[in-house]
């Protein structure tokens, strides 16, 4: 399975396209096998800035073992990573970062106790019977 991308191979001119392997997806020539020319995937952003740093991103990354996390598009010069998906939103009551949650949000500091529940989506309120 692989699916095309509008890139050309900086070797033989050929279009790229990213194909599926046994280490996950990654991007590769057309002209394989005669081009060998291979690259990573760019890791996923979430267009969070990174609350460490402020001047990278927040991307999905994933571990030797393929555990998902996220950190600054910047590593390792900012060491900002975390398990739990940021909101981009910060705390109100100590401006550390909100994190997701099953039941909404909360705050990313251990010392902080702030939580939000998810609003209810508009139309899908039941009304309480008799």
């Amino acid at each position: 399975m692989t699916e095309p991308i509008d890139r050309q191979c900086p070797k033989c001119t050929k279009p790229l396209i990213i194909r599926h392997g046994r280490f996950g997806r990654f991007i590769a020539c057309s002209g394989f096998p005669e081009c060998k020319f291979t690259e990573a995937l760019p890791p996923v952003s979430l267009n969070i800035p990174c609350p460490v740093c402020h001047e990278g991103q927040v991307v999905e990354r994933r571990t030797k073992t393929k555990r998902l996390f996220y950190g600054c598009s910047l590593w390792p010069k900012c060491q900002f990573a975390t398990w739990k998906k940021p909101t981009g939103k910060l705390c109100i009551e100590c401006g550390s970062p909100l994190i997701e949650y099953r039941g909404g949000e909360r705050c990313s500091s251990k010392t902080c106790a702030f939580k939000s529940a998810k609003p209810e989506p508009e139309g899908k309120a039941v009304e309480p019977t008799e």
